[in-house]
């Protein structure tokens, strides 16, 4: 929970969808200097009992216990004061990957991995209104968010598949390699 997730806008949005009839039950996972700030946020919202802190989780309970349970995975990237902002966040490559629909921001590496209505829904960072209108598009039109979720997984196996990007690395290597042979050859 540090700034640069922008987790303040995410229980702001959780506010608003709240007072535009969107029921919203929030999970917040990790801990980090913003927690204390965060806990005070909900507190001064009223959404006690909507957001919940469910503490620090290793990768294994994010993928195993809270990705299934999400109906939509937001983290809404901003970038900090001192400049500090994700490059590109894995956990929603994981999201995609397990068929969790997403919901970011339009910051750093997150477009290239995420297309804008393909792959998921992005807005601008710190967009609060914006954030909460992707929540509850992705919440309220499900055939357009299978669509999305679909093709996130296939965008995910195609470009962040380990084995096939060692492949191609790999290959482009060896290519490097025999042409390096090549031109010290030719020199003698």
């Amino acid at each position: 929970m540090v700034e640069k997730k922008g987790l303040a806008n995410l229980v702001a949005a959780c506010s608003l969808l709240g007072q535009r009839g969107v029921p919203v039950q929030c999970r917040l996972v990790g801990s980090g200097p913003q927690e204390p700030s965060l806990r005070q946020q909900v507190r001064a919202l009223g959404l006690d009992g909507r957001v919940e802190f469910r503490g620090p989780a290793n990768q294994e309970e994010i993928a195993s216990l809270h990705l299934p349970e999400a109906s939509v995975f937001v983290l809404p990237c901003v970038i900090a004061p001192d400049g500090d902002r994700d490059g590109l966040p894995t956990t929603l490559l994981e999201a995609m990957a397990r068929g969790v629909p997403v919901v970011s921001t339009r910051l750093s590496g997150i477009p290239e991995a995420v297309p804008d209505g393909e792959a998921g829904l992005l807005v601008d960072p710190g967009d609060v209104e914006a954030l909460a209108d992707a929540i509850a598009l992705t919440l309220h039109d499900p055939a357009a968010t299978i669509r999305r979720t679909r093709e996130a997984r296939r965008h995910v196996a195609r470009l962040f598949d380990a084995r096939r990007n060692v492949s191609e690395l790999s290959e482009i290597f060896r290519k490097a390699a025999s042409s390096d042979i090549r031109v010290e050859a030719r020199r003698r």
